[in-house]
This record gives structure tokens, C-alpha cells and sequence, in this order.
């Protein structure tokens, strides 16, 4: 587990990733990630001393390591998704989900990445299995969702 920005800023300079899992609390007007400890009720800073990566910087390491796919666990990061897109595919909730549904339906769509499923078709299905709607939103100019879905059916049509 990463805990400050410096922990991420050398890992993403120093390996690759093809996904990049954020569970942590995004400033939903600029999309900075914020290490610090944030008030759950008023979404204040409830440290001393604000520790916190730019939206920007983090789209340029996720640019630099390769990832091919950030998963955001809640829905207050827009601001951080609007500045991912151009980058890297997205996957993320428009609207409020409940911290313990968010965790079946994070570990039903690794499981079924662990299958061979891409993360289009993971993220489909672990949306059926729960409900949560969690979408998978395409690098932008990409179309990555739709060419896989075709793959996918390509493969499993009858001669």
C-alpha cells in the first residue's frame, strides 16, 4: 500500500502498471489526490499539513508507467476523470455507492479479470453480479470499450 505522494510519484516513475487502483479521497474540483487525512463530514483537511499530488502530475506518471486503466473507488472524482481520459481509460461511478457494495463489486471485477475477461467485459459483468454502477469510460479517441466488445464477439461467433 502507497501512502504519501513521493511513495507514488517513485513507484509510477520506476515500474510499469497496466491498472492503477485509487482508494483515496480526490478533490472533487481540482482531481488532486490528497495523502492527508480529510474530515469524512465536512471533506476539510483534518491535518496539520496538506500533503497532496496535482491531478496533472498524476496523469503524467500514469502516462509515464504504462497504465492502461485507472479504477477510481467513488464517484466524487470527475475533476480527476476529466483529466484522465485523454491519457488512460477510466472506470468509475456518476453517482454515490455505498463503501462496503463498492468492495464486492471491486473484488468480483478482479476476479474476473483473473479469468482472462477484459476490463470491459470484467467491468459488465461485475455490474450484473451487483448493481453497482461502476462504467467503464474509453481513453478518449480510442474506442477501446467498443473494439474489445467486437474482439470478444468476433471470437465467440459461429463459423
Amino acid at each position: 500500500m502507497v501512502t504519501t505522494s513521493e511513495d507514488v510519484r517513485l513507484l509510477l516513475e520506476t515500474k510499469k502498471f497496466d491498472i492503477i487502483h485509487v482508494a483515496m479521497y480526490v478533490c472533487p474540483t481540482t482531481g488532486d489526490l490528497i495523502f492527508s487525512a480529510v474530515d469524512p463530514e465536512t471533506k476539510k483537511n483534518a491535518s496539520p499539513k496538506r500533503e497532496s499530488m496535482s491531478a496533472e502530475m498524476f496523469g503524467d506518471l500514469v502516462r509515464r508507467c504504462g497504465a492502461r486503466l485507472v479504477v477510481l473507488a467513488n464517484n466524487e472524482r470527475l475533476a480527476l476523470v476529466v483529466k484522465l481520459l485523454p491519457i488512460t481509460s477510466v472506470i468509475f461511478a456518476l453517482e454515490p455507492v455505498d463503501p462496503k457494495m463498492i468492495a464486492q463489486w471491486i473484488k468480483a471485477f478482479y476476479m474476473l479479470l483473473s479469468t482472462g475477461l477484459s476490463p470491459y467485459d470484467a467491468c459488465k459483468k461485475a455490474f450484473a453480479l451487483h448493481q453497482i454502477p461502476m462504467r467503464l469510460y474509453p481513453q478518449l479517441g480510442t474506442g477501446i470499450a467498443s473494439r474489445e466488445h467486437q474482439m470478444v464477439g468476433a471470437v465467440a461467433a459461429p463459423a
